[in-house]
């Protein structure tokens, strides 16, 4: 930036302001943000500028609007933000009601003077009436002061930013539940949500389109769930449909039965969804630290081995300890022979019966034996197991077989030099890594189709290791949290999950796992994403303990999302809004129709009378029997069928009129139930008109 410009910003912003201005990563952000001042400040000369955050939090934001000198209280119209690294400059949220997404501008969008004065006569008509909150006394930054002013209006929309350094991150964002009617889009918007978490500067990169273009949304869609998928693969998402017959053993751990290969049956601690994810999120950091600043670990040309370590417990626990502490791998079969100079398996077996043992052609000793001095080579990849369920270390094959001397009865003798990538306490589940379980087998190779190479390959990409705020993030996405049993699901980690109570916190707490024994606290990188389907359940029927220690953020329908939309003269938004205010008058907001039942209706080409007629044959219909339990007549309410002509009516009475079977005096004693689905109505758009209709 100039030096012109840069002495106006020492004059024009505070402390604060300029350093808001040295965070942006070029010149030409800088040059982008003082150009978005001068336009506003054009069109509102009277606008007082402010700044608020500071030091003591993870951002500093500069706002437009009135406030008085001295006074803390104020009304915001603009504000210009860090977001993804990058300057942008957001209409107020409170302007923002019944809006899909908040207005903002970027350089990416918004590039330079006459697109910005585009974007401020396109919001000009939704400020016009509220104009006198841009009339202040034309103060600017550094009339304030030195230092930028708390925030006593928090936005939600990022509430990471807005936690003081230090603290633990927004409860908004760590524990958050979607909810509202069907189809409203909760489990699509999970998408958005999570890169929200995992990757908000791709996120910054697809705002969310204003108009309802079909090639944007598909674009964008694409490109979100490609990246969604990426992470999925690496283990930083999991998915879970909790039921009705979800537990405790599923969701934290349980005993399971577990087959061998040599036909026994044993039972093992399993770890569900979420300690599984705790323990991935809370320990993936290596033994060896310098793997941060080497280049990524390259898998192509190498093979990779399970090994198994001595057991977690027992005799042999102290192995692994061992391996770890002294950089080796070691195996106990052989007899603590030295096999030095044999190079195949025949001269292992040949070694073996000069010291008085007789291996047979299926003796696995000596196929281990030759396996490790022979078979694996350095480079090679190994995978430390604990049990058949779980691994716990992940290392390089780095020098040659070499025997060493242990202490008498120990076996442990067969040697090999191995850099240790990664270990990991507590051990992680079989599922971080591969797509089935390891087999008893001390010593075999992973092959394709056993071991998932992208999540072996996530593993061992260069990162620190996760602490605090600044934790690499999970996320895990419940879908419909509420037709689980909670309590039961929980159990006593309901409290953990709470953002004081997490790891690092002061108030953290920790608990005893009650299979395993162990002790257990949720890391506080773990992001929780439920979603929430209201018609099974509404809000007040939830769990007390969950309601209190989730975010509860309301998907109601859209009905504008569908304003575009006409099939043959019929408004689709218009009708959605129409049948929702009948539906909540006649029971609830709980059970509205989603505006995503109609979505392929928006699709280049989907706006087609059979469209309509099948998304009302098969979806809209049957929803309106559910809800109304079959109560036929109030969905003739909901459809305007009572206003239509009869072969218009989606239902119709069927049979013999009432006066006729029993007689006029009787007439007004009865109630009709006798209803018919009038099948051709679905295909005639005449009936689609009318539920629009106000005429008797």
């Amino acid at each position: 930036m100039a030096a012109r410009r840069l002495e106006l910003l020492k004059n024009y912003l505070n402390k604060d302001g300029v350093d808001l201005f040295a965070s942006f990563k070029s010149d030409a952000d800088r040059e982008w943000t003082w150009r978005v001042i001068e336009c506003i400040r054009e069109r509102y000369p009277d606008a007082d500028q402010w700044t608020t955050g500071g030091p003591n939090y993870q951002y500093t934001d500069l706002r437009f609007g009135r406030r008085k000198f001295g006074h803390s209280a104020w009304r915001v119209s603009f504000r210009i933000r860090l977001r993804a690294g990058r300057p942008a400059c957001e209409l107020a949220k409170w302007l923002c009601k019944g809006l899909a997404n908040r207005p903002a501008m970027s350089p990416m969008t918004h590039p330079d003077s006459t697109a910005m004065n585009r974007w401020l006569d396109e919001w000009a008509p939704r400020i016009a009436p509220y104009a006198n909150d841009l009339i202040g006394e034309g103060y600017r930054p550094s009339d304030y002061g030195t230092s930028a002013s708390p925030d006593i209006d928090p936005d939600e929309s990022d509430p990471i930013e807005r936690t003081p350094r230090g603290m633990h991150p927004d409860a908004r964002l760590m524990n958050t539940i979607l909810y509202g009617p069907p189809g409203t889009g909760k489990t699509y918007a999970t998408i958005d949500e999570t890169l929200r978490v995992l990757d908000p500067e791709l996120l910054a990169q697809y705002p969310e389109p204003v108009s309802n273009a079909a090639a944007d949304n598909l674009n964008r869609r694409s490109a979100l769930k490609t990246r969604f998928d990426e992470l999925a693969q690496a283990g930083r998402v999991r998915f879970v449909t909790f039921h009705q017959s979800f537990s405790y053993e599923d969701f934290v751990e349980g005993i399971r039965a577990v087959s061998h290969s040599n036909g026994q049956i044993s039972y093992q601690v399993v770890d569900g969804v979420f300690k599984a994810l705790c323990d991935r999120a809370r320990g993936a950091a290596a033994t060896n630290t310098s793997v941060e600043t080497e280049p990524p670990i390259k898998l192509s040309g190498r093979r990779i081995w399970k090994m198994s370590l001595g057991a977690a417990e027992g005799d042999d626990a102290y192995v692994y300890d061992d391996c770890i502490k002294q950089g080796m791998a070691l195996l106990g079969y052989g007899y603590a022979l030295d096999y030095t100079g044999c190079v195949s398996r025949a001269d292992v077996s040949a070694r073996m019966r000069e010291h008085g043992h007789q291996p047979d052609v299926n003796d696995y000793a000596a196929t281990a034996v030759n396996i490790f001095i022979n078979v694996m080579k350095m480079g090679d990849l190994l995978v430390v197991t604990d049990g058949n369920l779980k691994f716990r270390a992940l290392g390089e094959i780095t020098g040659p077989y070499r025997h060493i001397e242990r202490e008498e009865g120990d076996d442990y003798r067969q040697s090999r030099a191995v850099r240790w990538l990664r270990s990991y306490e507590p051990s992680l589940a079989f599922g971080e890594l591969m797509n089935n379980r390891f087999s008893q087998m001390t010593l075999y190779e992973l092959r394709d189709g056993s071991i998932d190479m992208t999540k072996l390959d996530a593993l061992l990409a260069p990162a620190p290791p996760p602490t605090g705020v600044d934790a690499t993030p999970y996320v895990l996405i419940i879908d419909e949290i509420n037709r689980g049993n909670v309590s039961r699901i929980f159990g006593e980690l309901i409290t953990l999950i709470e953002p004081s109570k997490r790891a690092g916190n002061p108030e953290a707490l920790t608990v005893t796992l009650p299979y395993s024994q162990t002790p257990f606290t949720v890391p506080d990188n773990v992001y929780l994403l439920g979603t929430m389907n209201t018609a099974d359940r509404s809000l007040t029927g939830l769990d007390i303990a969950l309601r209190r220690r989730f975010t509860f953020r309301e998907m109601a329908p859209r009905p504008d999302f569908l304003d575009d939309v006409d099939v043959a003269g019929v408004n689709i938004g218009r009708m959605l809004a129409v049948m929702n205010e009948r539906i909540e008058l006649l029971l609830d907001r709980d059970h509205m129709l989603g505006h995503a039942y109609f979505m392929p209706l928006a699709a280049e080409g989907g706006n087609t009378l059979e469209t309509l007629a099948r998304i009302f044959r098969h979806q809209v219909f049957p929803l309106l029997q559910e809800y109304f339990f079959e109560d036929w007549e109030r969905i003739i309410w909901v459809l305007n069928d009572h206003r239509k002509a009869d072969e218009l009516r989606f239902i119709r009475q069927r049979g013999a009129p009432l006066a006729q079977l029993f007689g006029a005096e009787l007439v007004g004693m009865l109630r009709e139930k006798r209803w018919e689905v009038n099948t051709k109505a679905f295909d005639n758009v005449e009936s689609y008109a009318g539920i629009l209709s106000t005429e008797a």
